[in-house]
């Protein structure tokens, strides 16, 4: 593939726009999808990379208005077919019926999931600012019980505690905003 920028008309400048803010709305959710199917990161990310690309190629034929989301998952699941086809002699490699079960299952699931995040980031806001900070610090990409321990000054063990607490706390204040649904913790 040729690091040439991709050319097309003025004519599709808009809806390209508007793909790349689907995109970017969209981002970890998709990779989020892509990793439940590709059980290696830098796979998913290879899987995601060329779903975003076919996306883009066949953008013209989304039906604005619709669930991007859900096209964009299609999109993914025939990428991560290519992709096992390709590697198929992986260890690693789901069958396909394994493979389609997973995608439904994962589909089926993200109304839920966006519900959860929805009232996970409600009881993040309601936590006062440096404990947010604190348990921010932990769960970022590279983060560590020993960099938020540091962050706070506290000793590891004090912080293991600390997180401990938070997490509780979180998880009971989930259960709260979500009567009904099971929530595990």
């Amino acid at each position: 593939m040729s690091d040439q920028p991709l050319q097309h008309d003025d004519a599709n400048d808009a809806g390209r726009r508007n793909l790349l803010a689907l995109l970017m709305k969209h981002q970890r959710r998709l990779f989020g999808f892509t990793y439940t199917l590709v059980p290696n990161r830098d796979d998913a990310e290879d899987v995601l990379q060329d779903a975003t690309r076919v996306m883009w190629e066949k953008f013209d034929g989304f039906e604005p208005g619709s669930d991007f989301f859900a096209w964009a998952c299609r999109v993914i699941r025939y990428e991560v077919m290519h992709h096992r086809r390709s590697h198929a002699r992986s260890r690693l490699v789901f069958d396909s019926d394994v493979l389609e079960s997973v995608a439904t299952d994962a589909a089926a699931m993200r109304d839920g999931l966006d519900e959860r995040r929805a009232a996970l980031e409600s009881c993040l806001d309601k936590l006062p600012e440096d404990e947010r900070r604190f348990l921010m610090r932990r769960y970022e990409h590279d983060g560590s019980v020993a960099a938020a321990a540091q962050l706070a000054a506290r000793s590891t063990h004090a912080a293991y505690k600390a997180l401990s607490r938070l997490r509780r706390a979180l998880l009971d204040c989930v259960r709260k905003q979500m009567p009904g649904e099971e929530v595990y913790g």
